[in-house]
């Protein structure tokens, strides 16, 4: 770090937070597994008013650095790659500030020279042989990320709006689909996105809280983030808060839910599972319309424990529609055949879960949480299809209603 009179200069491998953080989440806080980073060369500087206001201005430039795996999601697909792939970010903020108000933006793009035409992966196509696939090429992302925050009395409110448009090569291909012996492709069945994919993503999320002086705190949060449930969709618009953003112990926090197996029951596949039976939610707030109110009341145990610093009891619920079908899959429009079946989730409900809190604080350092959850499902984790499959090409699938879940986390750390 460098200070100026005119600003301050960093240097060197920083976290990214913006707002909320729904786009750009530093990990930071005390359930948190993640948290952006990057290799970043930011200036900004800062001008102050004489009637307590400051607007600060500054510019930025990321190597991106995502070599940090999710143990969440480990064989569910996999090992996940370096995100980054030599992308470059480049941004500015704006930001004004007064006591009781602040509002800015944050924008930029995100840049990547691809070699265009080469692959990026190794899939197996229809003959059952190993042949290297996805089509690499160039991105460049425009984004813009809008934040505001106001606060009267013991009230507090936020808001973030996230825009991201552009083009991005994704260097996706899915393994050769066995529904029919023979099938349209090169290599033979393999299915690849092409390079320079349109995106449109919208994002948004409002928060309000309060605490009372008689020990009792409310907070409301919810929000919106598009989705979509095709693999190859023509326009890319999935694309989910980051994970360190949670309003819920299990709801976009752990992958959760099966969506349909698909079983041929003609061809080289017949009677192997092809495609489906897996989570339909991930961890991370995606493809979701959700609304999370919590309550929690603090009681003083000064006379009682004089080092109990706080000690806090709650409940949580929360809620979510998903905005487009948790599960859908036309393998005709995937694989050029009309005679393919196609497959429909039917329902869009999320569920309802309920969350147990109990937080307290010990020797002004030793923080310990206990959560307790159960969600109820609803009609998205449902194995609920429509089929459309004139030529009965795949096994029925027969309905079947989805589990409850629950979970249960303690938490104990040590704060300076």
């Amino acid at each position: 770090e460098v200070l100026t009179p005119i600003g301050k200069l960093k240097v060197g491998r920083q976290p990214s937070q913006w707002g909320l953080g729904i786009f750009q989440n530093d990990g930071n806080g005390p359930q948190a597994d993640f948290g952006d980073t990057a290799d970043r060369i930011m200036f900004i500087g800062q001008k102050q008013f004489n009637d307590g206001g400051a607007i600060s201005v500054g510019a930025l430039w990321d190597i991106a650095f995502g070599a940090q795996p999710d143990p969440r999601t480990q064989g569910l697909g996999g090992v996940i790659r370096d995100n980054g792939q030599d992308t470059n970010q480049w941004a500015g903020v704006v930001l004004y500030e007064r006591p009781q108000a602040s509002f800015g933006v944050f924008g930029g793009i995100r840049k990547r020279d691809g070699p265009n035409g080469a692959t990026t992966m190794t899939v197996t196509d229809a003959d059952g042989t190993a042949a290297a696939a996805g089509i690499d090429g160039n991105t460049l992302i425009y984004f813009a990320d809008a934040y505001a925050r106001y606060s009267w009395q013991e009230y507090n409110f936020q808001a973030e709006f996230v825009y991201l448009g552009g083009k991005m090569t994704t260097g996706l291909a899915l393994d050769g689909i066995h529904i029919i012996d023979s099938m349209p492709g090169t290599p033979p069945g393999v299915i690849q996105l092409p390079a320079d994919q349109d995106v449109r993503v919208f994002m948004a999320a409002f928060e309000a809280d309060a605490r009372y002086k008689w020990g009792g705190e409310w907070g409301f949060k919810a929000g919106f983030a598009s989705g979509d449930a095709t693999p190859l969709s023509n326009r890319i618009t999935q694309y989910g808060f980051r994970p360190d953003y949670q309003i819920a112990l299990i709801m976009f926090d752990y992958p959760v839910g099966t969506s349909a197996a698909i079983v041929p029951t003609t061809g080289t596949s017949a009677g192997t599972r092809v495609a489906g039976n897996l989570p339909v939610t991930g961890n991370f707030i995606n493809n979701a319309i959700y609304a999370a109110a919590t309550y929690k009341h603090h009681f003083d145990f000064g006379d009682a424990c004089r080092n109990c610093n706080d000690f806090s009891v709650g409940l949580r619920a929360v809620t979510a529609f998903a905005h487009k079908n948790p599960f859908e899959i036309d393998f005709g429009a995937l694989l050029g055949s009309a005679a393919l079946p196609s497959i429909e989730s039917k329902g869009k409900w999320y569920g309802v879960e309920c969350d147990l809190l109990v937080e307290a604080k010990f020797y002004d350092h030793l923080y310990a949480s206990f959560e307790g959850g159960i969600l109820v499902p609803g009609s998205a984790y449902d194995i609920d299809v429509t089929v459309i499959d004139t030529a009965n090409l795949i096994a029925p699938i027969n309905p079947d209603s989805a589990s409850l879940a629950y979970a249960f986390r303690f938490t104990m750390m040590l704060e300076f």
